[in-house]
């Protein structure tokens, strides 16, 4: 089935790239035909009035015939079998079909290679796990561990890329002179371990106000999937000041996220509120301004009792299946 969806594909294609041809093909086979409807017409010109010779036209209309089936079915077949289609062309010259014009020089054309070497890796989808650990009425602050999961695809089935990754940790408000911490941070290739990198697994690595950054650029394989994973505690303020950086945790899109999910687990000991925003990248309304998505909810307490928490088992869904773009900042305020 596979074989015959190409051989579609191509002949497609071969009739896109080639329809005058086709067309100057398709009259001489109307020629002919109206040659063999006005056969004894033709005969009666051709070999007496213009003096060709008996069976000339007749030759004629053989030659052609046999012309017509063998050069239009081995040239067809020769054009289907010998064209590739777009996805089948290597990198280099599908990007320089995108960069077509003709004073554009070299360098220029590796530079756009490059562009979108950068922009083939995509996050197929984010799951963000945020476990609301304490509050601490005194302070009006909470902790919270944030567990995230990146799965960081490669859109090319025939090329590696070498691709940025960015993974970083913006602490809020101090406690008691700490900031939080970072607990790991890897990437997994999930076609082969060997190119896993572990920047920081296992232990407690203390962050301060400057919070914490890694930049590196990581090769992923041909359809393949590097998994980054990245988990650290923060503080936040509860007391819901949309002014106040501190009282809202902020999570950065770094590439385009096809589904981004954002999940919380409530260990503080009470019920709280939260409100989340982000831009909306939707199609289907004619506003020229970006509009921003909110919403808000109730997360209950898991550690109440133990009807309430298997009424409220697992993680509760702030967002599900929403995609973001490169940039693109995701917003979320806890409070009683």
């Amino acid at each position: 089935m596979h074989r015959i969806s190409v051989f579609k594909r191509k002949t497609a294609e071969v009739w896109r790239r080639f329809k005058p041809l086709f067309v100057v093909y398709f009259l001489f086979v109307i020629g002919w035909f109206a040659s063999e409807v006005y056969r004894m017409d033709l005969i009666q010109i051709v070999d007496f009035q213009l003096g060709l010779g008996d069976g000339f036209v007749l030759s004629w209309q053989s030659s052609l015939f046999q012309d017509l089936i063998f050069f239009g079915t081995t040239g067809f077949l020769g054009l289907v079998l010998s064209t590739r289609l777009p996805h089948e062309e290597n990198f280099d010259t599908r990007s320089n079909v995108l960069a077509n014009a003709l004073n554009v020089g070299a360098e220029a054309k590796r530079f756009v290679r490059e562009a979108l070497g950068d922009l083939m890796v995509y996050n197929e989808s984010a799951i963000i796990t945020i476990h609301i650990e304490k509050y601490w009425p005194d302070h009006n602050k909470v902790s919270v561990f944030c567990i995230h999961e990146n799965n960081l695809r490669n859109m090319c089935s025939d090329q590696p890329f070498k691709f940025p990754v960015n993974a970083y940790v913006m602490p809020g408000p101090e406690l008691d002179g700490g900031y939080g911490y970072l607990s790991r941070l890897a990437f997994e290739d999930k076609s082969n371990v060997n190119n896993n990198i572990f920047v920081h697994d296992g232990g407690v690595r203390n962050i301060d106000k400057s919070g914490f950054e890694y930049v590196n650029r990581l090769e992923i394989a041909p359809d393949g999937i590097v998994v980054q994973r990245l988990e650290y505690l923060i503080y936040c303020n509860t007391d819901n000041d949309t002014q106040n950086p501190d009282s809202r945790l902020f999570f950065k899109s770094l590439m385009f996220t096809e589904n981004l999910n954002v999940r919380l687990v409530n260990k503080s000991g009470i019920d709280l509120k939260y409100e989340f925003s982000y831009p909306d990248r939707r199609k289907d309304h004619n506003e020229t301004q970006l509009r921003i998505i909110a919403g808000r909810g109730k997360v209950l307490n898991q550690k109440a009792s133990y009807k309430r928490s298997m009424r409220n088992e697992g993680p509760h869904v702030v967002i599900k299946n929403k995609y973001m773009y490169r940039q693109d900042r995701f917003e979320l305020s806890i409070f009683v």
